[in-house]
């Protein structure tokens, strides 16, 4: 799942409720600058087997990783912007 929405700049909204994430390890750069990006519901995701998520947030607004905080829990803050 890595750089799945990769410079998605105009990417506003994003509804990934349906994600199967029970066998992802690898999701660096998978919201790399979707600075626009206001909504992203991450509660679903399964994130125990992740052990890559370098930058998964970079250029994203705060409010996406504040919202989401507690799937990611076992990474430092500056790991995944």
């Amino acid at each position: 799942m890595s750089r799945m929405f990769f410079w998605c700049c105009n990417l506003n909204n994003l509804v990934i409720s349906s994600f199967d994430t029970k066998k992802v390890t690898d999701m660096s750069d998978m919201f790399f600058e979707c600075n626009n990006l206001n909504n992203l519901d991450l509660s679903s995701f399964d994130t125990k087997n992740f052990n890559n998520m370098n930058s998964i947030f970079y250029g994203c607004p705060d409010c996406i990783y504040e919202s989401n905080k507690s799937k990611f829990k076992k990474f430092k803050k500056e790991e995944l912007f």
